[in-house]
């Protein structure tokens, strides 16, 4: 009878190899290059064949594979990758970071461990920064390698520079995101006609001392504890508040804050005198490409890594790979390799971009092979530059992130699983409040109902958890 039970089991199994086999289209015969599936979002392009070519004339010899490489619009990348996860689809690597979220899908099992496959890249593990490759852990293990490129988050406010000697605006006087109040009372007093402060980014100017850990609990940033706070006990965040308020009663911030849901077209059409961006070396030439004017930047605060800013770009591989030797071979191929990364971000030379000096291309759009997106296939000091940037704008970012102040926080993953509804009702409530990010209603009015419905919510509940896994975190620090 066991024996009997034993050939039914090894005939399911048989079974079941055969039906994976037959549906898994990459599995190679032997002797056959196998070809590795590579998900990244974006359009697909319509001369897709011939980049793949020039790629595989290098890839194929580098490492015994081919390469794949496979578009999803933007918009359904995420479904996509999930539904694709779920039914357990056979490909090698995939985009992971802002969309595919990475700390989400590494939880749920759909990519693989990198920690043993490293072993075998050495040159790809000395290809970034050894604190960069901790935003891609969780639990100690390796699950994706962040893209190297501008890492560091530095929020801070841009003016428009026709304006600067127009209103005899002193930039120096500037310290703090308080003292634009220096500049928005004499723009508003010149141009009448403009928003002199755009408020949709809310406060974040003010809270880049704190790093968001769940929702409602943040930590700040030159704390070695890594004490949990929460946002009403903060009082620099009723300050703040109170700042956005007294703007919106001078005229700073326009009448209608509380119905305006997308301001990008005002924005756009040069509407706001002073906005907020991040920045980085030559975005300048960026946001004036978008806006149509000079704008010149205004620094406040210090740039600061955190590791949303890291996990935002990344590649992974799959739990269903098939070849993941290969698949680490690849990215660290695409990492390493200064051609087959140009020709996978920009195409061909002579057929989608042309050189215009020696540091300069300038890119067809109407080739067939217009990505125009380095950040999403690895280290980006490895792209050539595109006309309008600066010769020297790698080395700069390359230096900036270097100086920036590290998070903590860049291996800390935090687990909401115990608190699920609490987050929900905290942030419910929160949604309600937005008149302390808008300014217009009297924070007096409403900000002790604001805290009692809060602490109604969750938060300290929450707090409390936060704690708990930051203080196992902490242990695992060196």
């Amino acid at each position: 009878m066991k024996g009997k039970k034993l050939m039914s089991v090894l005939l399911c199994t048989a079974m079941a190899v055969g039906i994976s086999s037959c549906g898994n289209k990459q599995t190679a015969n032997e002797g056959e290059t196998p070809t590795l599936i590579w998900y990244v979002p974006g359009e697909k392009q319509a001369d897709m064949s011939t980049v793949m070519e020039a790629a595989n004339a290098i890839i194929e010899p580098a490492i015994g594979a081919k390469l794949d490489l496979r578009f999803i619009d933007q918009g359904s990348y995420t479904e996509k990758m999930n539904m694709s996860m779920s039914s357990q689809e056979v490909f090698d690597l995939c985009f992971t970071g802002f969309v595919n979220p990475f700390d989400t899908t590494a939880k749920k099992g759909g990519y693989l461990s990198m920690n043993e496959l490293l072993e075998t890249t050495p040159d790809l593990w000395a290809s970034i920064p050894e604190w960069l490759w901790e935003a891609g852990k969780i639990n100690g293990e390796i699950y994706a390698m962040p893209n190297y490129q501008v890492v560091s988050n530095w929020q801070i406010p841009f003016v428009y520079t026709d304006l600067i000697e127009e209103c005899d605006l002193d930039l120096s006087a500037v310290k703090t995101a308080d003292d634009l109040e220096i500049l928005l009372e004499k723009i508003h007093e010149k141009h009448p006609e403009k928003y002199p402060w755009r408020v949709a980014n809310g406060p974040m100017l003010w809270g880049q001392d704190k790093e968001s850990v769940a929702a409602g609990v943040y930590v700040e940033t030159d704390d070695e504890t890594l004490t949990a706070k929460t946002d009403i006990e903060s009082e620099s965040g009723l300050h703040t508040s109170q700042i956005i308020r007294e703007w919106f009663k001078k005229g700073y911030i326009r009448s209608d804050s509380a119905s305006v849901t997308d301001d990008n077209l005002d924005y756009v059409n040069g509407k706001y005198a002073i906005f907020q961006s991040t920045y980085k070396p030559s975005v300048e030439p960026e946001l004036e490409s978008r806006l149509g004017a000079d704008v010149t930047p205004i620094f406040i605060g210090e740039a600061y890594v955190t590791r949303a800013s890291c996990t935002a770009t990344m590649t992974a591989i799959s739990r269903t790979s098939p070849n993941p030797d290969k698949a680490i071979k690849l990215i660290e191929l695409m990492n390493t390799n200064k051609e087959l990364y140009n020709i996978i971000c920009y195409g061909i030379e002579g057929k989608h971009y042309t050189w215009l000096d020696d540091n300069h291309i300038k890119l067809d759009p109407a080739s067939g092979y217009y990505l125009n997106a380095s950040w999403k296939f690895g280290n980006q000091f490895n792209a050539y530059l595109i006309e309008g940037m600066a010769d020297d704008v790698w080395e700069r970012t390359i230096e900036m992130n270097n100086n920036a102040k590290k998070s903590p926080l860049l291996g800390f993953v935090f687990d909401p699983s115990a608190v699920s509804s609490e987050i929900a009702q905290v942030t419910a409530v929160s949604s309600e409040y937005a008149a302390l990010y808008n300014g217009s209603r009297e924070i007096d009015e409403f900000y002790d109902d604001y805290i009692s419905r809060m602490k109604a919510a969750g938060i300290e509940k929450i707090r409390e958890e936060a704690q708990r896994q930051l203080d196992e975190y902490k242990k695992t620090l060196k």
